[in-house]
């Protein structure tokens, strides 16, 4: 039976408190950086890359118990000490704080997975924990991201604000991208020239945008 629910969570500005620094714990705080998390380090050697990261505060010294408190939102167990992670495993636990023990991650609260990142298409695959098998499903489906599909996805993302600017409803939006994440626009991108596709889709997706403005003022003077 699987005990995970999928979930993303926006860890914008989050504090997030990693202890540990070495290479486990510069994968984990790479990602939280990318995603502008506040990061909190504590370990007695910290790898010199992780100091570099933004938003990284460091503390080169042994983890005490009164560290972990309810100023942080997660926190990631990233030592090779396993007293030290079954320690603060119950820490975090009683604290309510959600947790993340690398070592044995059946303990933890959650796990981040096997992780692909292309552009804004972000996807994480776990395998009841088994690394090699979620590794293998996350290879078979890097496979598939295509680059007319990532190039698709950054224009959807940047159209998606104009739609919210013009107040057109969740309903009209729905649809607009119901129409346009399709596979017939992923070929249009595909078979156009690189760095053409932007300033076409762009304009094809303006022309559709005015349309669905048309439409609703239309509907609005009609029920006026």
């Amino acid at each position: 039976m699987h005990t995970y629910m999928p979930v993303f969570i926006r860890v914008r500005e989050l504090p997030a408190l990693i202890v540990g620094g070495g290479e486990v714990a510069l994968r984990k705080a790479e990602m939280l950086a990318g995603a502008g998390a506040e990061i909190h380090i504590i370990a007695p050697e910290i790898h010199a890359a992780l100091a570099a990261l933004p938003g990284v505060h460091c503390e080169a010294r042994l983890v005490a118990d009164e560290d972990i408190t309810n100023a942080y939102r997660l926190v990631i167990l990233a030592t090779d000490q396993p007293a030290v992670q079954e320690r603060m495993s119950r820490i975090c636990r009683r604290l309510g704080i959600l947790c993340n023990r690398c070592d044995l991650p059946e303990d933890g609260d959650f796990v981040t997975g096997s992780v692909v990142k292309r552009g804004p298409i972000l996807a994480a695959v776990t395998a009841s924990g088994v690394p090699a098998m979620a590794r293998l499903v996350r290879e078979r489906f890097e496979k598939t991201i295509e680059p007319a599909l990532v190039e698709l996805a950054g224009l959807l993302e940047e159209v998606r604000p104009r739609l919210k600017e013009r107040r057109c409803s969740p309903d009209r939006r729905a649809d607009f991208f119901r129409r346009w994440a399709c596979e017939e626009a992923v070929d249009e991108i595909r078979h156009v020239q690189y760095g053409m596709a932007a300033t076409l889709v762009l304009i094809v997706l303006a022309l559709n945008l005015a349309a669905i403005l048309i439409r609703a003022r239309v509907a609005k003077r009609l029920k006026g």
